[in-house]
């Protein structure tokens, strides 16, 4: 519906996977279709409990996309701001 998938190696939509984030099915499967590891990937999101918490139990680098709707969550890697942040952090995440 975002016609978004050409920007996309992968696409997971929960209702055809039959999971839900923060299953962490649903991870491992983004990354078997896309043939990466939990070691070399991460996951960028704005919902703590879905997206960070999930991410972070499939065992990824998880970034949280600042809302305005949802308390800090602490177990996120880096928070951002602003989708135009995301180079400097991956590069600043691949530093430690």
């Amino acid at each position: 519906g975002l016609e978004i998938r050409a920007y996309f190696d992968a696409v997971l939509i929960s209702e055809s996977e039959q999971l839900r984030k923060p299953q962490v099915e649903i991870f491992q499967r983004a990354m078997n279709q896309l043939g990466t590891s939990s070691a070399t990937s991460v996951f960028i999101g704005d919902n703590p409990s879905s997206d960070i918490a999930g991410a972070k139990g499939a065992g990824i680098k998880a970034i949280w996309k600042r809302s305005l709707l949802w308390a800090e969550p602490r177990e996120a890697d880096a928070i951002i701001d602003e989708l135009n942040e995301i180079p400097v952090t991956l590069e600043r995440l691949s530093n430690y």
